[in-house]
């Protein structure tokens, strides 16, 4: 039995296309920053923030159609990033915030998964 109730479901369901939007538009926007990017802007720096915003749109989209793997994948992609923004002493509490927010969708998304298969009904409006 789900422990997320029917409402609970449209808001996770609302927030992961609200994560999808953002994270395609980061995405679009570090592919520009590369392509016509200053001195400013270490390319390193701007290349995995767009495979993490990559990353988090393929996941919402597979998260969405009830696939758990999804959820494995935004998990992994955000504590490599997370992990490597502390090597480099570029850690700030936007990025903290952004990582817990990550946290809490993905436990949500957890626990309206089904206990017996590793695939649950789509998340639709």
């Amino acid at each position: 039995m789900s422990l997320v109730k029917r409402d609970e479901r449209t808001m996770l369901t609302a927030t992961l296309n609200l994560l999808g939007v953002i994270s395609l538009t980061g995405a679009l926007y570090c592919l520009y920053t590369l392509l016509h990017g200053g001195i400013l802007n270490p390319s390193t720096d701007i290349t995995l923030y767009m495979v993490w915003f990559t990353i988090s749109w393929l996941s919402v989209t597979v998260m969405k159609t009830g696939d758990i793997w999804g959820a494995y994948a935004l998990g992994i992609a955000t504590g490599i990033v997370g992990i490597y923004d502390l090597m480099q002493g570029a850690a700030t509490i936007g990025g903290a915030t952004l990582g817990a927010m990550i946290f809490i969708i993905i436990s949500l998304y957890m626990a309206s998964t089904p206990d017996d298969s590793n695939q649950q009904a789509p998340l639709t409006n």
